[in-house]
């Protein structure tokens, strides 16, 4: 059963976000960012800003696989007087 979140689209893991990214910039580096059929246009998502979110979930996925590893990074606590 799909997991479906409060908005309405489905939850997916971030190993399945970072291919859907590299296979819509594999398209697009491949056939263009934008074409046209007749009168119409269409532009796909901005390269820049696919490269930025791959980059992120990237990032997430790592923090991910660290966490799972064991390896969280230092916690500080700040204790204050009552």
């Amino acid at each position: 059963m799909d997991c479906v979140g409060f908005d309405g689209i489905k939850d997916i893991s971030t190993a399945e976000l970072i291919k859907a990214i590299r296979k819509a910039i594999r398209v697009i580096a491949i056939s263009g960012q934008s074409y046209r059929i007749g009168s119409r246009i269409l532009t796909r998502a901005d390269m820049t800003e696919l490269r930025r979110t791959l980059e992120y979930f990237e990032g997430e996925r790592a923090k991910e696989e660290a966490g799972a590893a064991g390896m969280t990074g230092a916690h500080f606590v700040k204790f204050e007087p009552r």
